[in-house]
């Protein structure tokens, strides 16, 4: 059966806790311990706080436990979790993913998955201002079809925009001879020995501490433009 309680201090307890019935003070001690550990063994188990992740909100412990269970099972990393509405304080937590740290430009990681719970208005007008998303919904898998669909967008944004910055190595042999401008623009002529040369590859002299020199301007094979060079 359902049953309403009426207390004092309400507002502290955590929605989908255990209820325990206690008669000294003793008691009450035992029993907060054993509510602690359980949150102690669900942070363990799938909160790392030290690695960019997404922030979770679920109504009562029992849901929290299960969506962090079924994003363990999907691979999908969380940095924070909380019981209750979503707050502004909670929007914050997710801001780290783009305000600093080594992996910032993972926009997907600043993010709330929002099960079962109410959205404040000063939360969500705070992550509007900062560019955070908040997935709710009240089945785990809409949730989880919303975020998913979300981090496929952000994969693909990168690829886009990192696609032209990858260097391809290659190592050249300099022909005797062939250096036809010692100043700038330098002009030599030289051999693929392994690789692909393209424009804009930075070229390095292996033997001077890993002096960069500078980078590939123009490419021309046998006289004429070209736009990569390849082994023969």
């Amino acid at each position: 059966m359902g049953i309403k309680i009426s207390a004092p201090h309400m507002e502290q307890a955590m929605a989908g806790s255990a209820l325990f019935r206690c008669q000294n003070q003793t008691e009450i001690q035992d029993a907060v311990a054993l509510i602690q550990e359980d949150l102690c063994d669900i942070l363990e188990k799938y909160v790392d706080k030290t690695k960019e992740g997404v922030c979770v909100q679920a109504s009562t412990i029992g849901s929290l436990e299960a969506l962090l269970e079924f994003l363990l099972t999907s691979k999908i990393p969380v940095a924070a979790v909380n019981i209750g509405p979503v707050h502004k304080k909670d929007v914050m937590k997710a801001m780290k993913s783009i305000t600093g740290g080594e992996h910032a430009h993972h926009k997907e990681f600043a993010t709330i998955l929002a099960f079962d719970v109410r959205i404040m208005p000063d939360a969500v007008k705070f992550a509007e201002e900062n560019t955070i998303k908040i997935f709710d919904a009240k089945i785990i898998y809409h949730l989880f079809d919303s975020f998913t669909e979300y981090l496929k967008e952000c994969q693909d944004e990168r690829k886009v925009s990192e696609g032209t910055k990858a260097v391809f190595p290659c190592r050249l042999e300099m022909l005797k001879d062939a250096c036809f401008n010692q100043k700038a623009p330098i002009i030599i002529g030289v051999k693929v020995a392994e690789g692909i040369l393209k424009p804009g590859t930075p070229l390095i002299l292996p033997f001077k501490d890993q002096l960069r020199i500078g980078k590939v301007d123009t490419i021309k094979v046998n006289d004429k433009p070209a736009k990569e060079a390849k082994v023969d």
